[in-house]
């Protein structure tokens, strides 16, 4: 209980911040629709080259629009910022405040120190996550719109395992580099670097933010199981290396 409540105590300003712009956007997301369906109605998309105006009419669709403005933008987009600073500092803040020796001296074995506290980030995170795409819902829900709220909910869970993705591979970086910024930044390059090749190559499997799209799931209800169980073992993969070195690191 004692590292969990460390934990949290730690990481509050994160959670909030999360929290706080997550539910901005949620709320943006609703306020904007009305503007930008009479926006694209008033002929703005003649003229355009024809996949673009695909792409734009398609957005006059609450349920495409709601879906690929939360879960294809906004969503993955805050996610990946907050799952490279929860990870690249939950071990690394403690070596470089020199509060790992104490840590270790406290009667738990590095196990339990490591899983519950990024435990407890990793189900924060899913909690910001779940709760804030039920506040979109909700509210769309309030503002007469038909949303299909059980699976807008269900299209949090591939991008946790992103979340997860993310999370793992900066706090692995950061028990090799010892420095939070350093590892916060080599991690996005990995990621980024898969984004550009994947651009040049179609390597979607290697560039988890357009692996697994969420909207065609959301909009036509197939959800892409394998997908998103390739995903997760990626994470455990990253995950559990990341608890190795932890466990034979000599701090």
């Amino acid at each position: 209980m004692m590292l969990i409540k460390k934990e949290l105590k730690s990481s509050r300003w994160k959670f909030i911040v999360f929290f706080g712009l997550l539910l901005i956007m949620a709320i943006t997301i609703i306020i904007q629709y009305p503007f930008i369906k009479n926006f694209l109605e008033q002929g703005v998309m003649e003229g355009m080259p024809e996949w673009m105006v695909k792409g734009a009419a398609q957005q006059t669709n609450f349920n495409v629009y709601l879906s690929a403005n939360w879960f294809d933008k906004n969503l993955i987009q805050i996610s990946f910022i907050f799952a490279l600073l929860f990870g690249m500092s939950v071990i690394s803040s403690e070596v470089e405040n020199h509060t790992i020796e104490f840590l270790l001296t406290r009667p738990y074995s590095r196990v339990r120190i490591f899983i519950e506290k990024t435990g407890i980030q990793l189900i924060g995170g899913l909690l910001i996550m779940g709760v804030t795409t039920y506040i979109l819902g909700l509210t769309s829900l309030i503002q007469n719109y038909d949303v299909n709220l059980l699976r807008l909910m269900f299209g949090v869970l591939p991008l946790f395992v992103k979340f997860f993705i993310i999370y793992s591979l900066s706090l692995f970086l950061s028990l090799f580099l010892d420095d939070q910024v350093k590892a916060g930044i080599s991690a996005a390059l990995v990621l980024l670097f898969f984004w550009g090749a994947d651009l040049l190559w179609d390597i979607s499997i290697f560039n988890i933010f357009g692996y697994a799209p969420v909207t065609p799931f959301y909009t036509h209800g197939i959800f892409t199981w394998a997908a998103v169980i390739k995903l997760f073992v990626i994470g455990l993969i990253l995950y559990g290396g990341a608890l190795y070195r932890f466990k034979t690191r000599d701090f």
